[in-house]
């Protein structure tokens, strides 16, 4: 929500929360845990923050190759 209101500072801390319990309670290649990479990234990208959001987003689209396969449509969205 914070960062649909442009209140990217604020989610960050949320976002790393959420990526920390995933990987905690799923692993890293659980595709909740994707998901949480690919938010953290927005908002690290709209921090322009890019070295972090290309880490986290190389990570989701790892764990989208692994899971859905990499013909699947959602993992092409996550390679743009």
């Amino acid at each position: 929500m914070y960062r649909a209101l442009g209140r990217y500072e604020e989610a960050t801390p949320l976002l790393e929360g959420a990526l920390a319990s995933d990987q905690e309670h799923f692993g890293e290649k659980h595709p909740s845990t994707a998901r949480s990479n690919s938010h953290l990234a927005c908002v690290y990208k709209d921090l322009v923050r890019y070295e972090e959001a290309t880490k986290w987003l190389e990570g989701a689209l790892a764990s989208d190759k692994e899971h859905i396969g990499e013909k699947n449509p959602a993992t092409s969205r996550s390679n743009s």
